[in-house]
């Protein structure tokens, strides 16, 4: 009900190879759907406050405010600096300690920092790279 909704009422798109992502071009917001959680990105306050009033009509939803921790990766915003932190550490932690490899070493992994990354052109193209930053 929820696709047909964000589809067919409220002019989103799926990408092909992840079917619970839903953009919608025309006014700059992309929504996540995890089982009955929606995470909401959008840019503008005042796109965001539109969405949520019009999927109000289709749905009882509540509004959980600003996300800090989703499927366990924190997040850290920083709006003065222009970005935001993802950290995934618990979400690691409770693998290790899932698995019981908690007791094990650290070592660094050097990777290269001059590697370049290349557009694929099979899954976008450069006029949607924005909507995959």
């Amino acid at each position: 009900m929820l696709k047909k909704v964000l589809i067919n009422k409220l002019n989103f798109k799926t990408l092909v190879f992840e079917t619970n992502l839903f953009i919608n071009k025309s006014i700059d917001i992309i929504i996540y759907v995890y089982i009955n959680d929606l995470v909401t990105i959008s840019l503008i306050k005042e796109v965001y406050n539109s969405f949520i009033k019009n999927i109000k009509k289709y749905f009882k939803l509540k509004e959980l405010g600003l996300i800090k921790d989703y499927l366990g990766i924190k997040i850290d915003y920083k709006p003065k600096k222009g970005y935001m932190k993802l950290y995934i550490t618990k979400y690691i932690n409770k693998l290790l300690n899932k698995f019981k490899f908690n007791n094990l070493n650290f070592t660094f992994t050097f990777i290269k920092t001059k590697i370049k990354l290349k557009l694929n052109p099979k899954q976008t193209n450069i006029e949607n790279i924005n909507y995959y930053q």
